[in-house]
Formats: C-alpha cells, structure tokens, sequence
C-alpha cells in the first residue's frame, strides 16, 4: 500500500514536469501568447467587459456585476472566439461581429498587448 501511495506522489509531482504546456486557444488567437487582453462594450448605457492578463487572470463585467475565476474565463474564451481576434483584422469587421450579437451597440474597445509588449487597439463609438 505504501509503495502505491509513493508511486502516485511520484506521478503527481513529475506529470506537470513531463506533459507539455497546452496554451489556450481560439480561432487562432491564443490567450497564452497574449500579455493582456481588454474588450469593452457598452450597449444600451450598460458596459460589459471582458479581461485576460496572463498566466490565467479572468474576470467579466457587466454593468456592477463582476465574475473571476472559471465562470469569467468562459466568458472571456466565448468572446474572444466569436471575434475570431487576428492582429490583421479591421475595427469595421469587429463592429460587423458585435452588431449581430448587440444590436444597440453604442461603443467597443478592444486592446491587447502580445508577449513581445506590442499593444493592439480598435475602437468604436456612435
């Protein structure tokens, strides 16, 4: 019994050693080669905003609600696929994008800043 018990300790101890690190990733955007990610939108007076900074801060605004942790990472992970994020894009093809899910849309910004400490912005206000 105590050999099994050992052998496992030993397994949880050298798996994050011998697994390579999976990064994230969506529609080619990968959250893990990114420093720090903001999306901000207000549609009908109510702002809601999406954060990444790395390794793994999540967190999701919507108006004075704020969730961190796994709930906001889904959140985040939600809207950076539905943008399909690329540094070629356009500010027009994100406005296209956030239109068709907020119709009322007053505003958008979305910064990044990638692991080489380059920002990237895009905005928009009505």
């Amino acid at each position: 019994m105590k050999k099994r018990w050992q052998a496992i300790m030993y397994l949880m101890i050298m798996m994050p050693l011998i697994l390579p690190a999976v990064p994230v990733k969506a529609s080619g955007f990968e959250l893990m080669q990114t420093f720090s990610l903001r999306i901000t939108i207000v549609e009908n007076g109510v702002e809601h905003e999406w954060e990444y900074d790395s390794p793994g801060h999540y967190e999701y605004e919507t108006g004075s609600n704020v969730i961190k942790g796994k709930e906001a990472k889904v959140q985040v992970d939600h809207m950076v696929s539905m943008l399909k994020i690329s540094k070629d894009k356009k500010q027009e093809q994100y406005k296209e994008t956030l239109k068709q899910a907020y119709p009322q849309l007053q505003s958008f910004d979305i910064r990044f800043m990638d692991e080489d400490d380059r920002l990237y912005t895009w905005g928009w206000q009505e």
